[in-house]
């Protein structure tokens, strides 16, 4: 193609010539080339079929103020009347078939391969089609849409072709149109270029096929333009062509570096062919990672942006229920800040922390929860009190949660509002595009070019379209602008790698070339019929429309077409292996093309071509390839060096030598700080000597699992609080044990004020209408997902009320005397409950130590014989709560200390000599089954001596995680310890080690 456009330009020096191409960049590469090898190049212009018609109608289009159409307008036009259309009922066959999106897209991209054929809809009949309902609708789609771009004096890209037409029917235009024999053009193109060799003007098309063809070959590369001969001439062995496998697309990309690195080619004489945009984002990630510069002819989708992101964040927003996580999802993968107009801004950690001390949760009305939480902090402010909100400061949490406040309702402000599941598609681009302007998710030059892509494609949609479509409906389509919409498109520069898709490989004269992706699954692809008019039926309509089912032929034809203008050397490769989906791939037909002409043998198959590629590239390079990365050489040292390289690993990375130093003290059979033992003072951690108040809680804790406490407690490392959006469930387990306590509390206060026992009839509605306000109170805080599961749960509560009061019935003999009795809990608590005691509860052990406890006893009972009873509501299950056991090794001991904290207080009320006789819990639910299990409280040595052991190991440091395993399915640090093994550990080490300080967790073991 080069030879012969140079003799053009040679002998029409001073002529307009035009090289017509698929784009202005496929025709700029093929220019800077022709420069190259020519020297200088005058008076040739790369252009397209639109920019020549643009050129001849615009004056035509000025005169009678047609306004130009672009491609996704007239879409959106389309679109636009087949929801008019089926609105009027005139669709019947195509809803049968469910008028979705894709099949909404399918029509659109009908209508204008019909349109470019010339084709109008009074050259159509209904028998032309398979169906006769079929083609009266779409004759009427395609009428009402000529009918739309006359009423609005609107023309589309066929339309300006046909304009071009007609307009060079009565005129003429000089100069010299040069085709490329491989270009596709439509019956209206080729129309458009017979007017214009008609006059002064003249059109050349230049053959496909390379000169080469006619000279014998002097290299295997040379060879490529013979790949479809039916025989072949003996191949060279000279190395210019070369073929590979990866184990998976990442790995094949890699080893295109590598090879150019290897064989030292600088990158600016190679170009990259690619199947796909994933082999596009591969190797744009991998220029960032090693900084070497990269520019793709096709560009990238928007989504791979900053602003594609940060709309697709919006969209999943919006379709999640404006639920908080989605939110801030959308902030931190966007990487953006919510910034006010005077510069002030939110990171997106604190957005979270706001969000969740408002407790959003999700749905639109709940974010008005800023507003009551600005108000609230303003108001602990103002009474001096900073401990409402632990960690902010009353005015720093009031100026955030009111300036969070402010931007989301401006956010809201602009999104439409739903009616019966349906919305505005104009109001809800502009509302997007509004918002997408506010956060400025663009930084650099191509984060600018992608934001104002969108931006002019959003503000179209909502000038384009009137219509009201389902939720889902409207989002998908502006979402599906993130795929469609690409920028950063680029011609090759130098110093940069250059990457084309296979159909511009043809337009690439680089002296290297990689064609990458090569699975038979990705080339040529599979051939497909149109789901609207079928090959069958484009027969019948125009012979100038081309059948769907050639997309794969084509593709084939530009391939081997661009390969046979190759020079210098040509890699071929495909993955072998898809790591996503866990499947084999297999080379594509091409390839075994090349291998036998690299063999001169026509009869080889597979089989042939997968021994001679050989095991597929890896992770790591050939013996005596380079590693890209440091990574990659360390694994490359560790393969080829084995031992020899450990030293230098600990050196350079001390995670792996403190690694070492655990596995081989963990092989001693010993206790050690690799187990849980760590360093300290006698008092650092034991509460019966630094005066730490504990609850009950840690202590279970303690005895559960020391390590799962050190975590806890000690180190303070806490699982982040979340309300998460959860379809199939309203209330988290530690909510609904608060409301069912508070309603316990609240109906046994009734009682007692006035003096009844409880009667199921009686007393029934009563408890159900205090359900009733704390049910509702918490749908208030706590958003349900559905009414479906907010019933369904209420309902369980509701029964829960009622086991309550049926399980009272057996209480005989007991009277309550306390409900919610706090100690060491603060003035406030004690105030709210109307007994209790403000400071914590002094429990004594053996030796005359002691140590101090807080809590809230949930219920206080004075029996028949003048002894009281202590309850604790269990509202989960009843497991692991038996009647023979006592303490459990000091995992249940909170019945034996909230009775030592009972008798404290009833001591302070002016109880003389007050006796705990009973202490147990209470499982009022359905998962609990109503039990009930009490034990006696006459065994208070026992309980000294099981939490003189259990502090003994906070003493010495023992935080080894437990041997049973009890709970590890249910733990928050089950990633931190690796439990499965740990507990393993923990066996062995009980069972062998002689240290001293495990005799504390040993004699726990025997406690039950």
């Amino acid at each position: 193609m080069l030879s012969e456009l140079q003799a053009l330009c040679r002998d029409y020096l001073f002529e307009d010539k035009y090289l017509v191409g698929p784009s202005f960049l496929a025709g700029y590469e093929v220019y800077q080339a022709l420069a190259r090898r020519a020297g200088s190049v005058i008076n040739l212009r790369p252009t397209t079929v639109q920019g020549i018609a643009q050129g001849i109608a615009a004056l035509e289009m000025a005169r009678k103020q047609i306004t130009f159409l672009n491609a996704y307008l007239a879409q959106q036009v389309v679109e636009g009347l087949v929801q008019e259309l089926d609105a009027q009922g005139r669709l019947q066959y195509f809803r049968r078939r469910h008028l979705r999106p894709g099949l909404v897209n399918a029509l659109s991209s009908a209508i204008f391969e019909v349109r470019n054929c010339g084709i109008t809809a009074a050259d159509l009949t209904r028998d032309m089609f398979a169906a006769a309902d079929k083609g009266d609708e779409f004759i009427a789609l395609l009428k009402a849409y000529e009918d739309y771009l006359a009423a609005h004096s609107c023309i589309d890209g066929p339309g300006l072709v046909k304009l071009a037409v007609n307009i060079m029917k009565r005129g003429s235009s000089p100069g010299i149109y040069i085709i490329p024999g491989f270009l596709e053009l439509s019956l209206l193109e080729k129309q458009l270029f017979h007017e214009l060799g008609k006059g002064p003007g003249r059109v050349v098309y230049l053959d496909p096929l390379p000169a080469r063809l006619s000279t014998q070959p002097s290299c295997d590369c040379e060879l490529l333009a013979r790949i479809n001969r039916d025989t072949y001439p003996p191949p060279f062995n000279d190395g210019t062509v070369e073929m590979f496998h990866a184990y998976g697309l990442t790995n094949e990309v890699r080893e295109v570096l590598r090879r150019i690195h290897r064989d030292e080619i600088p990158l600016d004489q190679v170009t990259v062919a690619v199947s796909s945009d994933e082999y596009r984002g591969a190797f744009l990630n991998l220029s960032r990672e090693l900084g070497f510069g990269i520019t793709i002819m096709e560009g990238i989708p928007a989504s791979f942006t900053r602003p594609g992101r940060a709309l697709q964040g919006l969209v999943k927003w919006v379709r999640e229920e404006f639920s908080a996580a989605s939110l801030l999802s959308w902030l931190k993968d966007s990487r953006l800040l919510l910034k006010g107009a005077a510069g002030e801004s939110l990171t997106p950690s604190e957005v979270e922390e706001i969000l969740l001390r408002a407790r959003v949760g999700w749905g639109r009305s709940r974010y008005r929860r800023l507003e009551v939480l600005a108000r609230g902090a303003a108001g602990d402010r103002d009474a001096g009190d900073h401990n409402a909100h632990p960690g902010s400061g009353g005015d720093t949490q009031v100026v955030k949660a009111r300036f969070l406040h402010d931007i989301l309702s401006e956010f809201f402000a602009a999104l439409p509002e739903m009616d019966s599941g349906m919305v505005s598609l104009k109001e809800l681009a502009e509302g997007l595009a509004l918002i997408l302007q506010k956060v400025e998710p663009a930084q650099d030059e191509l984060e600018q070019e992608a934001l104002g892509l969108l931006l002019r494609r959003l503000k179209e949609t909502s000038l384009m379209n009137q219509i009201r479509l389902p939720l889902e409906e409207a989002l998908h389509r502006i979402e599906a602008l993130t795929y469609y919409l690409r920028v950063g498109g680029s011609g090759s520069l130098p110093g940069h790698l250059h990457l084309v898709g296979y159909r511009n490989l043809i337009w690439s004269d680089r002296p290297c070339t990689f064609v990458v992706g090569l699975d038979a699954g990705s080339f040529p692809g599979r051939a497909l019929q149109d789901p609207i008019v079928l090959d069958s039926e484009r027969f019948q309509i125009s012979a100038g429309l081309p059948p769907a089912a050639r997309g794969p032929q084509a593709l084939e034809m530009l391939m081997e077409v661009g390969l046979s203008t190759r020079r210098g050397r040509v890699f071929f490769s495909c993955s072998s292996f898809d790591p996503v989906q866990a499947r084999e791939l297999f080379p594509s037909s091409i390839m075994l093309k090349v291998y036998r002409l690299l063999k001169g043998d026509h009869s080889l198959d597979y089989s042939h071509l997968q021994a001679a590629l050989g095991p597929p590239v890896g992770f790591l390079p050939a013996a005596d390839g380079m590693p890209l990365t440091e990574d990659e050489w360390w694994l490359k040292a560790a393969l080829t060096y084995g031992q020899r390289l450990r030293v230098l690993a600990g050196d350079a990375f001390r995670a792996i030598r403190q690694g070492e130093a655990a596995e081989t003290h963990r092989r001693q059979g010993r206790f050690t700080q690799y187990d849980g033992m760590i360093e300290v003072s006698g008092e650092e951690l034991d509460p019966r000597f630094n005066g730490r108040v504990l609850s009950c809680s840690a202590i279970e804790q303690l005895a559960t699992c020391p390590f799962a406490y050190f975590m806890k407690y000690v180190l303070q490392v806490m699982p982040p609080e979340k309300l998460e959006y959860d379809v199939e469930r309203w209330l988290p387990p530690h909510e609904r044990g608060s409301l069912l306590h508070e309603l316990y509390r609240r109906f046994l206060q009734y009682l007692g004020d006035r003096n009844e026992t409880v009667d199921f009839q009686q007393h029934h509605h009563v408890i159900r209408e205090m359900a009733h306000e704390l049910i509702e109170a918490y749908a208030q805080r706590i958003p349900p997902p559905s009414e479906l599961v907010f019933q369904a749960e209420a309902d369980e509560i509701y029964r829960a009320g009622d086991l309550f009061l049926k399980g009272h019935e057996a209480f005989t003999g007991y009277r309550p005397l306390m409900f919610e009795v706090p100690f060491g809990m603060g003035p406030r608590a004690v105030e709210k409950a109307g007994y209790g005691l403000v400071d914590p509860v002094r429990v004594e052990l053996e030796n005359g130590a002691s140590f101090l406890l807080q809590g809230v006893i949930d219920r206080v009972d004075r029996g028949a014989d003048g002894g009281f009873v202590v309850w604790d509501y269990k509202t989960g299950s009843a497991y692991g709560y038996q009647e023979h056991g006592y303490l459990k090794r000091g995992r249940q001991v909170q019945h034996a200390l909230y009775a030592v904290a009972a008798e404290e207080i009833l001591r302070q009320m002016g109880e003389q000599e007050p006796r705990v006789v009973m202490a147990g819990y209470y499982f009022p639910t359905e998962r609990g089954e109503g039990r009930r299990i009490l034990r006696r409280q006459d065994m208070r040595s026992l309980v000294r001596e099981t939490l003189g052991y259990l502090f003994d190991l906070l003493r010495e440091g023992v935080f080894l995680p437990a041997e049973d395993g009890e709970t590890c399915s249910f733990c928050d640090y089950q990633e931190v310890c690796d439990y499965k093994r740990a507990v393993a550990r923990t066996l062995e080490v009980l069972k062998t080690s002689p240290d001293d300080y495990l005799v504390p967790w040993r004699r726990l073991m025997m406690i039950e």
